[in-house]
């Protein structure tokens, strides 16, 4: 999902009349990558600052009863949610460069688009 918003973003970006230059697929992709990725890291630190002001458990650091986890055991639920982070924008990013080499009637689907302004309305 973190991938396909940082996709749809620039691509909004790139259509945009007032932008000279045009972004390559490329670029796009590997902005939307770094965007989803970084998100990723983002939420990390969300969990990890709640767990210690709220005494939540968000990062799974402890077992249920109660019982603090240890070693690679504490870090699995942060490194799986990076890990499928990083896989699923992997994957989005790759069929959204490829589907915009190729020609996209599909992928407009998953892009922001500008509202229009109603008839009769003042800017």
């Amino acid at each position: 999902m973190l991938g396909a918003i940082g996709f749809s973003f620039v691509n909004l970006l790139n259509n945009d009349k007032h932008v000279v230059m045009k972004m390559k697929p490329g670029f796009i992709s590997i902005f939307a990558f770094c965007f989803a990725v970084t998100l990723g890291a983002f939420w990390e630190i969300y969990e990890y600052t709640f767990d210690g002001l709220m005494n939540l458990n968000m990062q799974r650091y402890a077992m249920s009863n109660g019982t603090p986890l240890v070693g690679r055991a504490a870090l699995a639920d942060t490194m799986g949610d990076i890990i499928v982070d990083v896989i699923g924008s992997l994957a989005f990013v790759l069929i959204g460069y490829w589907s915009l080499k190729k020609g996209r009637p599909w992928m407009k689907n998953f892009e922001f688009k500008k509202k229009k302004p109603k008839e009769g309305v003042a800017k």
